[in-house]
């Protein structure tokens, strides 16, 4: 039974799955074309209707009858299908109800259609505003009952039950699928009895024909269709020529079947019993000969063969007279018109036998395997190099490391192991574009193997470079040679990379480990004092070199449990915030830059410049700065609230802050919270920060300012060379580095540099703000200068809240308009 009437089956299936299809859309469409039509009428209907109520409810909130605000309330409440009447304010709290029970309640928590934001477009076009919400079945109706104002006043929202409504379109929906399906069900029956009797049947008898193998011919019936009768006619013709090439067919196939299978390759066919033998094409092309040059011979083939390798060729087509084996595999070398040798793969396979058994005739592809080799090699150069510098790539590197330590067997042999780390690669990659930064480090490998060939160099990461120094002998000269070495390093990279209209200067981060014969230390040992050495030189702000030692394994330790004690202490609250107050020309305090302290309660204070870095290294300088955001804005708040002028709040901000992707939204949810207005708080961004890709950097910082938040570059002039940053991104303030200004006294460039950079800033419509003031002499020139504001312990040490509040109730706060 099966396959009988598979095409009737298979046509009557398609087409009910089409009539369901069909059937689907079509109530789908009717359901909601119904819907739709209904909720319209219904729509201009109410617009009407409420027009006239909101006319005598904007009449009576102008008198402020409270009376004839209640009778409006009340006549549109017994309109029929009224689920709800509200009059709402501007703060979301409903004023009146047609139940007293929601009036002073926020309109979310009773009215669950309500809609801020058609709240909000009502306005926006001032005048009728509703839409349907199709989880309720009900329509709600927005009016605003002020006149046109440049402010949101009290809106008359109106929900109408349109349940029933909604079961009557669908149950018209329904009748009308219901009376679809009838119909096409009974033509789908009549199309399947007519296929059936004109297509499925004779298709049935043409299908037991072909499956038969007897020479009887195929009988069509008169009342077959005319297609299907010319059908079986072109059968019969077919059988018959089939029977005719199946005979040649059986005789090639034992010829060209192991051809197809093997691929387009060059192929060999000869009679073991004579010097005969034929060649394809590609047997020419692949030794750039004609066939002139190679002879269609055993004889002519051998002469192209390796004098290494003939006894080899001619052993294997003995092993091919052997009875039990029919193919053979051979490796052999042949000679190109040019002189060179090719290496050649041969697969043979016997394809007849003589009576004895012995191989007649051979069939054998060959393949030149010059680009595999080649192939080989490279893939066998790319595992132990580094795709882009071509270095030696961190497993090939490791491995020599690996075999340079088993080769130590006398205490005098030394080696070291030099680990670099680009500082601020992050930084540069961002702002270069990954296409200059990989084209950086080209740069940097070049230098490195240029100046270094005597030692091995790989890259083991992105920015992270390995030297294997050997040819350390006497222990009395190796921290000489060693500090010689890494400052050459850092002198080579350090050298000025040019792009385009700037130029870059690099510094590296360098760690180092030495070991000797006999020392009982495994690889992974060895790279793991190393990279401790490296950890500590980018802890210690990078640009420097550092040699493993116990003492710094210990310290690396003390980092490790002094960061365990950070998070101890953002938990348990031990951390505070103090501000140092920044003063303008007339030695008025206008700011305060927000700085953390920790007091342990074990140890006393700890510096920031001990758990700031460790902060950053561990991303806990995200929560860090959330901390002194949060406590910035109370400080901010408890001055609102005992009504003391408030300074502007200057709070710095790092580089992995900035890369979070909600760091603008969470800065100004918490500004929101405590109700601080966000033009007090300025954010302060060292020069790399900002050197960042404009694309990924800028929106983040535009969100900030457009909601009044002020930017300020921290530490200018202290590393970096391009300035365009401070056109292209929303900068308000410079702050001049302390280093700067404590070449002041008695240094004409220093103060000549200082103008310039003062002049530089006011040209740019920038503030200029300078750190560091120790002493009486430094201010007064900078306010020859004409700094605009300054900063230091000489004005003011950094002060806790309670000590700040009390400076500010003695000082005069100028206005925001004066800073």
């Amino acid at each position: 039974m099966s396959g009988k009437y598979n095409l009737r089956n298979g046509l009557v299936s398609l087409l009910l799955i089409c009539l369901v299809v069909l059937l689907v859309v079509d109530h789908v469409y009717e359901k909601e074309q119904a819907k739709n039509f209904y909720i319209s009428q219904q729509q201009q209907m109410l617009e009407r209707y409420i027009h006239g109520y909101t006319e005598e409810l904007r009449s009576a909130f102008s008198e402020m009858d409270e009376q004839r605000i209640r009778w409006v309330i009340e006549a549109v409440a017994q309109e029929k299908d009224v689920r709800q009447v509200l009059v709402i304010n501007d703060n979301g709290m409903v004023s009146y109800g047609n139940r007293a029970i929601w009036e002073g309640n926020q309109v979310e928590l009773i009215a669950p259609a309500f809609q801020p934001k058609n709240q909000y477009f009502a306005y926006q076009q001032i005048g009728f505003l509703s839409s349907f919400n199709d989880k309720r079945n009900s329509l709600q109706v927005y009016y605003p009952l002020t006149p046109l104002t440049d402010k949101q006043g009290p809106i008359l929202f109106v929900e109408y039950d349109f349940s029933a409504a909604m079961d009557s379109v669908a149950a018209n929906a329904w009748q009308r699928l219901l009376r679809l399906s009838v119909i096409g069900v009974l033509l789908i029956a009549l199309v399947a009895f007519v296929a059936t009797l004109l297509v499925s049947r004779p298709l049935s008898m043409i299908d037991r024909f072909l499956q038969t193998r007897s020479h009887a011919e195929l009988k069509p019936r008169r009342w077959w269709a005319v297609d299907l009768q010319k059908l079986a006619a072109l059968l019969n013709r077919q059988k018959r020529h089939l029977s005719l090439l199946q005979k040649e067919v059986d005789d090639q196939q034992d010829r060209w079947q192991y051809l197809l299978d093997a691929g387009e390759l060059a192929l060999i066919d000869w009679r073991l019993g004579s010097n005969d033998m034929v060649l394809s094409p590609g047997c020419y092309e692949m030794l750039g000969v004609g066939e002139l040059e190679l002879l269609p011979q055993i004889s002519s083939f051998k002469q192209r063969l390796h004098p290494q390798d003939i006894e080899t060729f001619e052993a294997g087509l003995l092993e091919l007279k052997n009875v039990e084996q029919d193919q053979h595999q051979l490796h052999y070398r042949l000679k190109h018109k040019h002189g060179h040798w090719l290496p050649i793969l041969q697969r043979s396979l016997v394809v007849e036998r003589t009576g004895a058994g012995e191989a007649k005739r051979v069939l054998a592809i060959i393949a030149d395997l010059s680009h595999t080799n080649k192939l080989k090699q490279a893939l066998a150069h790319q595992a132990r190099h580094d795709g882009l510098t071509n270095l030696s790539n961190r497993s090939a590197f490791l491995a020599d490391l690996t075999a340079q330590c088993r080769s130590l067997q006398q205490p005098q042999q030394r080696l070291a192991l030099m680990l670099l780390d680009i500082d601020n690669f992050k930084a540069w990659n961002d702002a270069l574009g990954h296409v200059q930064a990989d084209e950086l480090l080209l740069r940097v490998t070049a230098r490195l193997s240029g100046h270094f060939p005597q030692y091995q160099v790989g890259r083991l990461s992105g920015n992270e470079f390995g030297i294997l120094v050997d040819d350390l002998d006497s222990a009395s000269n190796i921290d000489h040679r060693l500090a010689g070495l890494a400052e050459q390093v850092r002198q080579l990279l350090a050298d000025e990379y040019e792009y385009g209209a700037f130029e870059l200067h690099l510094t590296v981060s360098i760690g180092v480990s030495v070991i000797q014969g006999n020392h009982g230390l495994v690889m992974s040992e060895w790279l793991r004092q190393t990279e401790v050495a490296l950890r500590y030189s980018q802890q210690q702000g990078g640009d420097q070199y550092t040699v493993f030692s116990d003492q710094l394994e210990q310290t690396q330790q003390h980092q490790q449990w002094l960061l365990s004690q950070l998070r101890v202490a953002l938990r348990r609250n031990q951390l505070s915030v103090y501000y140092q107050p920044i003063y303008n020309r007339h030695r008025q305090l206008v700011a305060v830059e927000a700085l953390v302290r920790w007091q342990h309660p074990e140890i006393g204070d700890i510096s920031p410049a001990q758990f700031i870095p460790v902060a950053e290294q561990s991303g806990l300088i995200n929560d860090l700065g959330e901390f002194v955001v949060e406590r910035s804005c109370k400080m901010l708040s408890l001055l609102a609230e005992q009504g003391i002028r408030q300074p502007l709040v200057s709070i710095n901000v790092g580089a992995k802050q900035l890369d979070m992707d909600e760091f603008s939204q969470r800065m100004l949810s918490q500004l929101q919270h405590h109700q601080v207005d966000p033009s007090l708080i300025q954010l302060e961004l060292t020069e790399y920060v900002l050197l960042q890709e404009s694309q990924s950097l800028q929106p983040r910082l535009k969100a900030l300012v457009d909601a009044g938040i002020s930017i300020a570059v921290d530490d200018f002039g202290t590393g970096y060379s391009a300035l365009s940053y401070l056109t292209e991104l929303p900068i308000d303030k410079l702050k001049i580095d302390g280093s700067f200004v404590q070449q002041l006294e008695g240094n004409s460039k220093a103060e000549a540099l200082l103008k310039s950079v003062i002049e530089l800033g006011h040209n740019l419509s920038l503030e200029v703000v300078a750190e560091g003031v120790s002493n009486d002499a430094q201010l007064r020139l900078l306010t020859q200068l004409n700094c605009d504001y300054y900063q230091g312990f000489w004005l003011q040490k950094p002060l806790p809240k309670v000590d700040l509040m009390l400076v500010l109730k003695r000082e005069q706060v100028p206005a925001q308009s004066e800073r």
